[in-house]
């Protein structure tokens, strides 16, 4: 399959992680962002921009692959989720 563009998303340790691939001089590039899922604040985004990627499927793996790893050198600090709000 080769979409003009094609996202997908996933959920590891604590993270939302978004993935687009599109069209680059003819093959597939991938851009990923990791979220904190509990705050949805941005901790990391990159990007594959040589494009040499040949269908969706290869540039979706490399760019999860690469997003989960980056989640294992960077975890969230205890506790995941935010603290509880202050009862009124």
């Amino acid at each position: 399959m080769k979409a003009s563009v094609y996202r997908s998303s996933q959920h590891y340790r604590g993270h939302v992680i978004d993935v687009t691939c599109f069209l680059l001089d003819g093959r597939i590039a991938y851009q990923y962002k990791v979220r904190a899922m509990a705050t949805d604040e941005l901790r990391c985004e990159d990007s594959s921009v040589n494009g040499n990627h040949i269908t969706d499927q290869a540039a979706l793996d490399e760019a999860f692959r690469a997003a989960r790893g980056w989640i294992e050198r960077y975890p969230l600090p205890w506790p995941f989720a935010p603290q509880a709000a202050e009862p009124t």
